[in-house]
């Protein structure tokens, strides 16, 4: 009678067990798909659509004036018309050699962006944009430590 229960038990144990990992794997999957779903989400966005959103969020985290505005759209402009060309070679099929120049460029045009943009921003707002850019450079060197592991 007891060696019947304990068969019982085990095959209850054994399904729940299953049960939780099919949930947990359906989860990740999930996951997954909704975050490949908003990548691509973003890359269709036009050019002008990417300034406005990023202008959005920089008037929202720094207090941008309408004069500050212009000027951050203006920036963002060149620097997203300068990179998207760049990025879209550089998702092709490169060497090493050319996928390093290819990040030279985007780092070029990264940094004139942020010259310009440190050039009208006044003291409190450097200070937080200075903080945000770093938060940011961590949070993509977290994702893709654990991208390595």
């Amino acid at each position: 009678m007891w060696r019947q229960i304990k068969k019982q038990t085990m095959k209850k144990l054994i399904l729940s067990a299953l049960l939780v990992f099919v949930s947990f794997i359906g989860n990740t999957i999930s996951a997954q798909d909704q975050a490949s779903a908003k990548g691509k989400q973003n890359k269709n966005r036009s050019v002008d659509e990417r300034v406005k959103k990023e202008t959005q969020n920089a008037t929202t985290k720094l207090g941008l004036t309408e004069e500050q505005k212009k000027k951050w759209e203006t920036a963002c402009k060149e620097r997203i018309s300068a990179n998207t060309p760049v990025k879209e070679k550089l998702n092709g099929s490169t060497t090493p050699v050319e996928r390093k120049a290819l990040h030279e460029q985007i780092n070029l045009h990264n940094k004139k962006f942020d010259n310009a943009v440190l050039s009208f921003l006044n003291a409190d707002q450097k200070a937080k944009y200075e903080t945000i850019k770093k938060d940011t450079k961590e949070k993509k060197a977290s994702r893709n430590k654990k991208g390595m592991e």
